[in-house]
């Protein structure tokens, strides 16, 4: 299955990138899909635990099914702002 994965602020900074394309066995969840990311581009192994992932614009958990030709995103933290 071929995979998408979009990569935003500083995943895409760390990454050198602002997308990738994998081919992954049928049935893989997210959390083996994070790993290969993380060995694909090492710079994002310590980064990614602390990202939200979307599956087809939906949040989703590590057991999360990754469907066919499927597009992921990589949402990094927030952070800043103020509070007034």
């Amino acid at each position: 299955m071929t995979l998408r994965i979009l990569f935003f602020a500083r995943a895409k900074e760390l990454a050198g990138t602002d997308c990738a394309v994998l081919e992954i066995p049928p049935g893989m969840r997210l959390s083996q899909v994070r790993q290969e990311v993380a060995r694909r581009f090492p710079a994002l192994a310590e980064f990614l635990p602390r990202c939200q992932w979307a599956v087809h614009d939906v949040l989703a958990s590590d057991d999360t099914v990754i469907p066919a030709e499927a597009t992921l995103a990589v949402l990094p933290p927030v952070s800043g702002g103020s509070s007034s």
